[in-house]
């Protein structure tokens, strides 16, 4: 049965990929959210040509994790490019870790850039049936007693842009790769930071 969060609609629109450039960065979102959240790091990536996917996945990526990762994988192997990048926001970068792994994507995934990303989970605070049933299973199975192991595949470059007005997740997760530490960004803000995203991804500013 879906939760609760599951449930609503989305409220943004999705950002479309009309740019015909060949390189292409999928964009995912965090726990409880939904594509459009990345409508301005969209809109900066195909003014330099980059075709941004931002895909939907999980019931709002509510529902359990593997099932998640499974939904996402299915939408990466129908990208026609060889290689693309991804940024993940929050959950977004757990689940775009573990789809490097994944044996049909080996090879696939350059760089992952993770905004305040959930690399080695939450803590666990307890309360888990309530918070399954109104929030969904994966706010439950990201929450964890133990760091997860955060392990970089081969070939792939890890970075990460944190902040330390982060609240939701802490720095013993969200630190991993190549890090970039911000002042002031709360969680949600980090999705805004569209400069620092373009500078992670190699992406040069035009004149």
């Amino acid at each position: 049965m879906p939760s609760l969060l599951g449930l609503v609609p989305r409220l943004l629109p999705r950002p479309r990929a009309t740019s015909d450039g060949d390189r292409v960065v999928v964009l995912l979102h965090g726990t409880g959210s939904e594509p459009g959240v990345f409508h301005k790091l969209a809109r900066a990536l195909r003014a330099h040509d980059i075709r941004p996917l931002a895909l939907a996945y999980g019931r709002r990526g509510t529902e359990d994790l593997d099932r998640s990762v499974e939904d996402i994988e299915r939408q990466l192997l129908q990208i026609e490019a060889p290689t693309f990048d991804i940024v993940g926001h929050s959950l977004g970068g757990l689940l775009a870790l573990r789809l490097a792994h994944r044996p049909a994507l080996r090879g696939r995934i350059g760089t992952i850039v993770g905004l305040g990303a959930a690399w080695r989970g939450v803590p666990d605070h307890g309360s888990h049936r309530l918070t399954k049933k109104v929030l969904g299973e994966s706010f439950v199975q990201v929450k964890t007693a133990e760091p997860f192991p955060a392990e970089v595949p081969e070939g792939v470059t890890i970075v990460s842009i944190v902040s330390d007005a982060d609240k939701v997740v802490p720095s013993w997760s969200s630190r991993l790769g190549h890090v970039i530490e911000l002042t002031g960004v709360s969680h949600s803000r980090l999705l805004h930071e569209v400069p620092v995203v373009l500078a992670s991804l190699g992406v040069r500013a035009r004149p």
